[in-house]
């Protein structure tokens, strides 16, 4: 399926499958989950989480709506959308099946987005478990001392 991704009236993307994400307040980060817990979507490229409509409000994140269109119209806006360059053109111009290119390219890029976002969220959680453990030391030095003082 092909959707649109509509934020404050414009296009922003166009994409061939939608990648739903959820925040995790306890530790801010965004994990990637199904359309059910879902309260936002990442673009195409992965580089930008929008909300969706009914998600509570987090700074600095816009809201969004996504319509089915078909495949006519995808190509179309995409190609409008590289044009204007909100899009980065990610066609290898090999002369090979274009639609299984860009299928291709599409579902890498995913991929690369998702482990781009996956490799931001641990090494967030990594610096939050990391002064965790330092404030613990800290306390566990400190006992020793009245302990052991």
């Amino acid at each position: 399926m092909y959707y649109k991704i509509v934020s404050d009236g414009e296009i922003v993307d166009v994409c061939s499958g939608l990648n739903y994400v959820r925040r995790q307040s306890k530790n801010g980060i965004w994990l990637a989950c199904g359309e059910e817990n879902a309260t936002g979507i990442t673009t195409s490229d992965g580089s930008t989480i929008y909300l969706l409509e009914g998600a509570e409000e987090i700074d600095g994140y816009e809201y969004t709506t996504a319509t089915e269109i078909d495949e006519e119209t995808y190509e179309e806006l995409r190609q409008e959308l590289i044009d204007n360059g909100v899009l980065a053109d990610t066609d290898s111009g090999t002369g090979t099946d274009d639609s299984e290119s860009s299928e291709d390219t599409t579902t890498e890029t995913v991929k690369k987005s998702k482990a781009l976002l996956l490799a931001e969220q641990l090494q967030e959680e990594l610096a939050a478990l990391t002064e965790q453990n330092e404030m613990l030391l800290e306390c566990l030095l400190e006992m020793s001392e009245v302990v052991y003082g």
